[in-house]
């Protein structure tokens, strides 16, 4: 037996080894019966244990386990049971293991779909117009945007009414309307004396862009908001592209500004009308209304005896709650686009000034 001061609050891991180094400089040149056939020089994970109990856990400290000062402790060999991430046979396999971006599936391959096929749209209407410009100004160009933009709508109903495949549908409704927008531009002649795209054009494209915005209301997913706020803005781009053509070019921004401030002040306005919605009769401020006009019957049992505005009340309502629901949303939806927009164009015709 030897006596050795040890580390009591001290996983034994992390002097063990020290421990069996310093017994084996203390007892070196002891026989073997000294020794009782203990080899220091084997090979293994060593750790304590009181006689004939099972050794200590490597994690514990002295105090974990119980021992106290003047206990008797053996030094045992034990085993090491360690858990191995998972050996790879190739450098492939290493990178796929490292890894952790999810794969490239069906429906990653839709949304790169969607995302690459409106900048190709763009990418093609950019070369048909410079092609226009350098070839003579054929009216063939036009033609081609035309039945191109037409077959991407078609494609496009076909994908959201067959397939129902939504992001691919709104990403040919998209691309249907870049083309579509450019053959319009390309369709409407130039003025005498000029030789590029100008107002004519511009007002063309934005007359189309408008029909279009109107026609489809929101696309597949039925984005009220953005509808709203393409409707509004072709509408501006439109009368300023007429003004230009005509010279007046001046009253622009002022007319921009105006706009603006019309549909931000009249955005509730035109939520209402647009998701129709009817309003009850509210008397405006210092009008005077008797009681007897605000205590009429909502329905009556003649139809005749009910008021104009009770009567589009009544109709307007909704059969079901869902139905409600969903025009109180689409009002949200509308409202947040009209504001949108008049802030955009108020914006816009505020920085020239």
């Amino acid at each position: 037996m030897t006596d050795l001061v040890l580390p009591a609050s001290a996983p034994i891991e992390t002097y063990v080894d020290e421990t069996v180094a310093v017994l084996a400089s203390i007892l070196e040149g002891s026989s073997a019966e000294a020794l009782a056939g203990f080899d220091f020089t084997a090979q293994g994970v060593w750790s304590f244990a009181r006689p004939g109990a099972p050794p200590i856990k490597l994690t514990e400290s002295l105090t974990d386990a119980g021992v106290v000062d003047g206990a008797l402790l053996t030094l045992v060999p034990v085993s090491r049971t360690e858990r191995y991430r998972p050996l790879v046979e190739d450098v492939i396999d290493a990178i796929a293991v490292l890894d952790e971006t999810p794969e490239f599936d069906r429906a990653a391959l839709y949304r790169f779909i969607g995302v690459v096929l409106p900048l190709v749209a763009v990418g093609v209407a950019a070369v048909a117009t410079v092609s226009w410009a350098t070839t003579g100004r054929s009216w063939w160009w036009a033609v081609a945007l035309g039945v191109l933009g037409l077959s991407l709508a078609g494609g496009s109903l076909l994908s959201q009414n067959r397939y129902g495949n939504l992001d691919i549908a709104e990403s040919l409704l998209g691309a249907s309307l870049l083309t579509l927008g450019a053959a319009v531009a390309l369709a409407v002649p130039l003025p005498h004396g000029v030789e590029t795209l100008g107002a004519p054009q511009i007002a063309g494209a934005g007359s189309l862009v408008l029909l279009f915005v109107l026609a489809t209301r929101g696309g597949p997913r039925r984005r009220s908001e953005a509808a709203a706020f393409l409707a509004v803005v072709a509408t501006a781009v439109t009368i300023a592209a007429v003004a230009f053509g005509y010279g007046w070019e001046g009253w622009v921004p002022a007319g921009a500004i105006a706009f603006g401030l019309v549909i931000v002040t009249n955005a509730a306005k035109l939520t209402v009308a647009v998701a129709r919605i009817a309003l009850p009769p509210i008397p405006a401020p210092g009008e005077s209304v008797s009681n007897d006009e605000l205590l009429d019957p909502v329905a009556t049992e003649d139809t005749s005896e009910e008021s104009e505005t009770w009567r589009a009340i009544i109709a307007s309502v909704p059969d079901s709650a869902a139905r409600l629901t969903e025009r109180s949303r689409l009002a949200k939806r509308l409202l947040i686009g009209f504001l949108a927009a008049g802030a955009v164009i108020l914006a816009a015709g505020s920085i020239p000034v």
